[in-house]
């Protein structure tokens, strides 16, 4: 069975905490319903910006992964096709395949992130999120064992 309990990496992290179906956040950041499968973590960093992924179990031939942001201090002008990235066991970056939400700009943004899946399925799953200006990604990781 899958873990439930992902974990978050990135120098500029303050604190993460698991939110569970029924919780919210600190940030007002509530969760779209857990299942066994998925988890979602949040992250507040130095700028106020909080990222809440949750991965969806694989089906066919896409992984997907739920995203939402949160800040007021900057836009979130990021185009995700290009920033973020999934990262396979042998270190390798695979971008995504499509975004679907909403669009550059704002200060709430939320949507899917859809990739070609990594056959065969690994152990872990890594999602990066390479904002600008920033000199090293956002790391959110899920055991798939």
């Amino acid at each position: 069975m899958p873990s439930t309990s992902p974990t978050c990496s990135s120098s500029a992290v303050r604190f993460g905490s698991v939110i569970r179906d029924g919780q919210e956040s600190a940030l007002g950041i509530a969760p779209a319903r857990i299942n066994e499968n998925a988890a979602t973590v949040v992250t507040a960093v130095k700028d106020k910006l909080a990222i809440a992924p949750e991965h969806r179990p694989q089906r066919g031939d896409h992984r997907q992964f739920d995203v939402a942001f949160s800040t007021h201090m900057q836009p979130l002008d990021e185009d995700l096709t290009q920033s973020a990235f999934l990262v396979d066991a042998s270190g390798q970056r695979r971008g995504p395949l499509a975004w679907r939400g909403d669009g550059p700009g704002g200060h709430h943004r939320k949507g899917v992130l859809v990739f070609a899946p990594v056959e065969p399925q690994p152990a872990t799953v890594e999602l990066q999120i390479q904002r600008s200006g920033e000199s090293v990604p956002r790391s959110f990781k899920w055991r798939l064992e």
